[in-house]
C-alpha cells in the first residue's frame, strides 16, 4: 500500500523534531540569507576563476611561441656552424 505524507504531517514532524516554527523561520531565514551570500561568491569565483583560466591559455600559447622561437634559432645556429 502506497503510503502518501501530506504537508501537514511534514509540518508537524518538523515541529515535533525542531521546536516552534517561528524560531526554526529564523533560523531558516538565516540559513537562506547564508545560502545566498554564498551563491553570489560562488559566482564570483567562477567568474574569477573562468578569467584566470583564460589568463593560462594565454600565457601557454606564449610559451609554445617563445618554444618555437628557441628551436628556430638553435636550429639557425647550427646550420651557421
Amino acid at each position: 500500500m502506497t503510503k502518501y505524507i501530506t504537508a501537514t504531517v511534514i509540518v508537524e514532524r518538523f515541529i515535533e523534531e525542531n521546536g516552534s516554527l517561528f524560531v526554526q523561520g529564523g533560523r531558516l531565514a538565516l540559513l537562506i540569507r547564508q545560502l545566498s551570500a554564498c551563491d553570489r561568491e560562488t559566482v564570483t569565483l567562477e567568474r574569477e576563476i573562468s578569467h584566470l583560466e583564460a589568463e593560462n591559455q594565454r600565457l601557454r600559447l606564449q610559451i609554445q611561441q617563445r618554444d618555437v622561437e628557441v628551436y628556430r634559432l638553435r636550429a639557425l645556429a647550427q646550420s651557421v656552424r
